[in-house]
């Protein structure tokens, strides 16, 4: 049985608690959902039922735990980072912009995404 009381999540067998977790963290729901099932506590239908998630999720926080144990769950994701562009093309668009053309317009005259543009002003690469 789960259940919720304030910020906390409690998992109890009959009425006697076993294990608890702030009810926002979400690592921690999901190595217990993983847990749940590899146990054989309850089913993946039963498990996305409960937490309110899809079926696929719930194979998915599972393969995940098989994979990398409960530290998966903790590593940092993986993210492509930030395209530096280089200081020539830096000043071909700090040009374009004194020009008073648009941040789209900038992009697009680079040959570059507006993602990639906007990345770099916001870091301060790029200023107007």
């Amino acid at each position: 049985m789960v259940s919720k009381k304030g910020v906390t999540t409690y998992y109890c067998n009959y009425k006697t608690p076993f294990d608890r977790h702030r009810t926002d963290d979400k690592r921690a729901k999901y190595i217990r959902i993983a847990k749940f099932f590899l146990l054989g506590a309850a089913t993946q239908k039963d498990l996305a039922k409960a937490y309110g998630i899809s079926v696929s999720t719930v194979h998915r926080i599972v393969k995940s735990y098989q994979d990398n144990g409960e530290e998966g769950f903790y590593e940092p994701r993986r993210t492509r980072g930030r395209v530096v562009l280089d200081a020539e093309t830096r000043m071909k668009a700090i040009k374009i912009l004194a020009q008073g053309h648009s941040f789209s317009a900038v992009a697009k005259a680079l040959g570059i995404p507006e993602s990639t543009f906007d990345e770099n002003r916001r870091a301060g690469a790029i200023s107007a």
